[in-house]
């Protein structure tokens, strides 16, 4: 939930970091007018069976050799813990580069509220969620002001933020700057 993947027939999606594919098995199960693609390291791919309806793509985001595509999907790549904000900045500017001039890119991470002391409904529930990831050792996820900053500085811009029915992904939508 939190995105209409049908508008997005005709296109190639590419899934970045993606491992064996399994969302983009079940977007192509759905929708199969979509080109769905995984990409993630050689090693991963290597090691997992294409599942129906994915194409497996080797390679390194780093060496900015991301395959040519529409759309491109993240969950839980561009978390705190994995990158820090060069790297981050680094990925998303890789991924604009990629791009067509109205090519879209579609994050599903964890979003917390600017206004954390007045936080309700699905964001209260993230914030208890971010507290026990942050008793556990990580890093607290980013607000919505911080990943604004962080795209702009890739020259991105969110096009919006909704929230989906798990408390820790929100879908956060970007576009060329």
């Amino acid at each position: 939930s939190g995105f209409n993947w049908s508008q997005l027939s005709g296109k190639t999606l590419l899934d970045v970091g993606g491992h064996q594919g399994k969302i983009m098995s079940l977007v192509a199960s759905k929708y199969p007018e979509i080109k769905c693609q995984c990409f993630d390291l050689p090693e991963v791919v290597s090691s997992v069976t294409a599942l129906e309806g994915v194409e497996l793509l080797g390679g390194d985001i780093f060496d900015g050799d991301l395959p040519s595509c529409d759309v491109i999907f993240m969950k839980h790549f561009l978390d705190k813990t994995m990158w820090n904000e060069e790297q981050t900045i680094q990925i998303l500017s890789s991924c604009r580069d990629t791009l067509p001039d109205d090519g879209q890119i579609i994050i599903a991470e964890a979003v917390l509220p600017d206004d954390c002391v007045n936080a309700s409904g699905a964001n209260r529930l993230h914030l208890y969620v971010d507290v026990l990831f942050l008793l556990v050792g990580r890093e607290a996820a980013r607000t919505e002001t911080e990943w604004t900053s962080l795209v702009e500085k890739a020259g991105l811009r969110v096009d919006w933020i909704t929230a989906t029915s798990a408390p820790s992904c929100y879908m956060i939508v970007l576009s060329k700057a």
